[in-house]
């Protein structure tokens, strides 16, 4: 059985499979039921997320798995590979030349490359054991990487010894995705879509310049912003079949890859909507947003649930533009505001939750008023003038119903929405006269109550 120091990063391993709110003491307690029956760490982990209802492929350290199973972001891999091929070169490093090794290794899965970023003394046909090794990502595929952390032990297995990798494939086979299901990390994507705009860049790699064609590609699902790294001579308004894609997050969005390597196929005119219908809004759930990592030009409709701080009149920096509190930029110290209009509002629809960020000219169009003319009112009301401000933007939007669109970026703090348009929506005259019976019939029941009591 593990001691506690032993035990501690699988403890925080199996918190982030299973959340938060499952305490160490609960997950621990779990783990030696399974240990008292002699049960392996790497499968009591797997139980313990199966029974207490995780997400098994959170789990990293000390869980093996396959070549075909990872993922370009990966870390903390452990694995069961045999040495196919490996080489060895110098490379510059911070300024200096270092030996690496590189090369092709297998499982019963896939073949991947590799390289070695240190002498683990490896040769061609060695079969190890892994631990700790990471991917990164090549030309779209996971690569493993043996680093300072990584240890490797030699190992018996007769089916691994016995591969020769050349009836096994050396990518996996591609899958069709609808837009609004990609999320960051795959690879191997297929994506048919409109082009709905392209434009040639001129990008440097590596100290090369190499042009480049960026654009938004949709289906009848949502919109997704590409980069193509080859000339395919795409033009706006063409469907395309893309074959062997891959995801990356690109400020914060997910991004479509393609390069030379992958098929791009045009298919017929009447495959997709016209490029006006796929404009056309499509209210997405915020869940599915959350999912995929974030979404470029969405529709969202739901409640306002809070107001946050922050909002209404503000002071922002001249020379950065942040927010400043008490005439104070976190960067460039005391400053001379600028004043500016904004909301950061709680949004809510019954999936679940975003905020979603107004700026001047949308804060200005819910409350009828210019934000120049809120910016002279408090110059000549003061405080007064701020309060009001707020308990308008209360008035307008709090518990209220609302369509934003915009842009969706997601990281550890959640979702945020900066916004482009919105709606208030209105509530029809068979939703208010039901509330109104309802708030009545409930007021009947408060006045029975009370007479009651007074008896």
């Amino acid at each position: 059985m593990l001691n506690d120091t032993e035990l501690a990063p699988h403890i925080e391993d199996l918190r982030r499979a299973l959340g938060e709110e499952i305490s160490a003491e609960k997950i621990k307690e779990e783990l030696n039921k399974y240990f008292e029956y002699g049960i392996e760490i790497a499968e009591a982990k797997k139980a313990v997320v199966k029974k207490l209802g995780g997400d098994l492929k959170q789990l990293s350290i000390g869980i093996v798995r396959t070549l075909a199973e990872i993922l370009p972001t990966d870390n903390n891999i452990d694995l069961k590979v045999k040495i196919l091929s490996i080489n060895e070169k110098m490379v510059a490093v911070q300024g200096s030349e270092k030996k690496i090794y590189y090369g092709l290794l297998a499982d019963k899965s896939i073949v991947r490359p590799f390289t070695a970023w240190n002498d683990f003394n490896l040769s061609k046909n060695d079969v190890i054991d892994v631990r700790s090794a990471y991917a990164k990502d090549w030309r779209g595929e996971a690569q493993v990487n043996f680093g300072n952390k990584t240890t490797i032990e030699p190992l018996e297995d007769r089916e691994l010894d016995g591969l020769s990798g050349s009836d096994l494939p050396s990518s996996l086979p591609s899958t069709e995705y609808k837009i609004n299901t990609l999320r960051d990390g795959l690879s191997n994507v297929t994506v048919i879509g409109r082009i709905l705009s392209i434009e040639q860049r001129t990008v440097t790699v590596m100290d090369v310049n190499k042009e480049i064609y960026t654009g938004i590609i949709a289906d009848d699902t949502a919109k997704i912003a590409f980069t193509a790294w080859n000339d395919f001579k795409l033009k706006p308004g063409e469907v395309i079949k893309i074959s062997g894609g891959y995801i990356r997050t690109w400020r914060g969005l997910p991004k479509l890859n393609f390069d030379e390597r992958m098929e791009v196929e045009r298919l017929g005119d009447d495959v997709l909507p016209s490029i006006d219908e796929l404009g056309t809004e499509q209210v997405s759930r915020i869940e599915g947003i959350l999912e995929v990592g974030g979404g470029m030009d969405v529709t969202v409709e739901g409640t306002v649930l809070e107001i946050k701080d922050g909002s209404g009149l503000i002071q922002r920096c001249p020379e950065c533009k942040r927010v400043l509190r008490n005439s104070e930029c976190m960067v460039h110290g005391t400053q001379e505001g600028r004043s500016d209009l904004r909301v950061k509002a709680v949004i809510d629809d019954g999936s679940g939750t975003l905020i979603g960020v107004l700026n001047a000219n949308l804060t200005s169009k819910l409350l009828g008023k210019s934000a120049e003319e809120c910016m002279h009112d408090a110059e000549d009301m003061g405080p007064d003038h701020i309060t009001s401000i707020l308990n308008g933007i209360d008035e307008k939007l709090l518990l209220k119903p609302i369509r934003l669109k915009g842009t969706v970026t997601v990281d550890e703090y959640g979702a945020m929405m900066i916004c482009t348009d919105l709606d208030q929506i209105p509530i029809s005259e068979d939703v208010t006269a039901k509330a109104k019976e309802l708030l009545d019939n409930f007021n009947l029941n408060l006045d029975a109550i009370d007479r009651e009591q007074e008896v």
